[in-house]
């Protein structure tokens, strides 16, 4: 059974490349088991990132990686940014804004979109 075969459920595992790893198996079996899960794992990696590397633009590359488009994708759930600083978020899809502004008080209110922000200091 190949990597592409292997059981989310961990009991329906008992072999690994032909090789069993069942209950009551030859020692020897655990150690070539282990190693031919590193063979599989490189395989997989190696088979993921030819795709993306033959890639015949930066679209296809980034579809083969999983990446999301520059523009258009959408998120399901709470999109986490790393670093530090604020990110704008918005439950409600129609919200195509996503400006803050800061302007004094005397300023003419700068938003144009649903889901701009306008943050005024007096």
């Amino acid at each position: 059974m190949s990597f592409s075969d292997w059981s989310q459920n961990a009991d329906s595992n008992s072999n690994i490349g032909g090789i069993s790893i069942a209950e009551g198996c030859p020692p020897g079996n655990l150690n070539n088991a282990l190693r031919e899960i590193m063979a599989e794992m490189r395989s997989a990696i190696n088979q993921a990132m030819d795709t993306a590397l033959s890639s015949a633009d930066m679209a296809s590359f980034r579809q083969a990686i999983g990446a999301l488009a520059n523009s258009g994708d959408t998120i399901d759930g709470v999109f986490r940014r790393k670093g530090q600083g604020v990110f704008p978020y918005f439950a409600d899809g129609s919200f195509s804004g996503g400006r803050i502004y800061v302007t004094n008080s005397q300023a003419a209110d700068p938003t144009s979109q649903p889901g701009d922000i306008w943050l005024v200091y007096v």
